[in-house]
């Protein structure tokens, strides 16, 4: 496996794309920067490492971690040998994080990992599985969100990708989690590709149970912003519950995110120490 980076500082310079193979043939892009201890950045719903709010977080980051992105099955540059999204299960992005880490742990025993939004709950169910993670970091996980928008959910969700409407997937979805309306109408089109992906992040959310958060025994950090609220506030909250090591952190912030720089340094205390 090759890796290269371009000249210039290493947590800024442009970084080369590598890939490691998941067990089902599907192929990971990922990328790595920095040095020290391995840290893997999990993106939520829609987000991919190149254009989601990853990376931008990265490069803070990797002051003091080897840190990894990547872009989750059926987004970005990676493949997605899943077929119809009724072959899914949480199992194959498992699958995918553990060859992952086999392929960025160099040596090392364990990894921390970081989530963003349903990312957070794919951290999770790592954690669960028992891939090696020394401890989790999250921004607001949206735990439980797709089973309390109502029954039959992912259902809907899955007919209308049946019927070709892959925008409508998305509005519908982020409608759903209480996505401002402005941002839910402007999100359908942009992000009309990925919609077979919201149907997995429904389908991993859905499968969190609290008996699976309550056997999570690494350190968790819950990272809330102060300007979220609502429905989002409420399931991070019950996630920060039912972590028996769970910690809770809010920051100023935006919609459903914080500036780079606070919760880089917040995630460094953390993992780090």
């Amino acid at each position: 496996m090759s890796r290269r980076a371009r000249p210039g500082h290493p947590c800024v310079a442009d970084v080369e794309t590598e890939h490691v193979l998941s067990g089902d043939g599907t192929r990971i892009a990922f990328d790595r920067r920095g040095a020290g201890p391995v840290l893997v950045l999990v993106d939520g719903v829609l987000s991919e490492r190149r254009t989601g709010p990853m990376r931008p977080l990265a490069v803070h980051l990797a002051t003091a971690f080897t840190v990894v992105t990547y872009d989750r099955r059926g987004r970005g540059e990676s493949t997605d040998a899943t077929g119809d999204v009724r072959g899914y299960a949480v199992e194959r992005e498992l699958d995918d994080l553990r060859s992952l880490l086999e392929a960025v742990l160099d040596g090392a025993r364990d990894v921390a990992l970081h989530g963003a939004s349903t990312g957070g709950l794919l951290a999770l169910h790592a954690v669960g599985a028992g891939l090696p993670v020394r401890s989790v970091s999250l921004v607001e996980p949206p735990f439980g969100a797709c089973a309390t928008v109502g029954a039959g959910f992912v259902g809907r969700l899955t007919h209308l990708l049946d019927q070709g409407r892959r925008a409508d997937v998305v509005t519908t979805f982020q409608r759903a989690v209480g996505v401002p309306e402005e941002l839910a109408l402007a999100g359908g089109p942009a992000f009309a590709p990925h919609a077979p992906t919201v149907v997995y992040d429904c389908v991993l959310t859905s499968a969190l149970t609290p008996d699976l958060l309550r056997g999570v025994q690494v350190p968790a950090l819950v990272v809330e912003s102060t300007t979220t609220g609502g429905r989002v506030a409420r399931w991070t909250a019950a996630a920060v519950a039912a972590l028996p090591r769970g910690e809770h952190v809010a920051l100023a912030g935006v919609w459903h995110g914080v500036p780079d720089a606070d919760l880089a340094r917040t995630l460094t205390a953390f993992h780090r120490r």
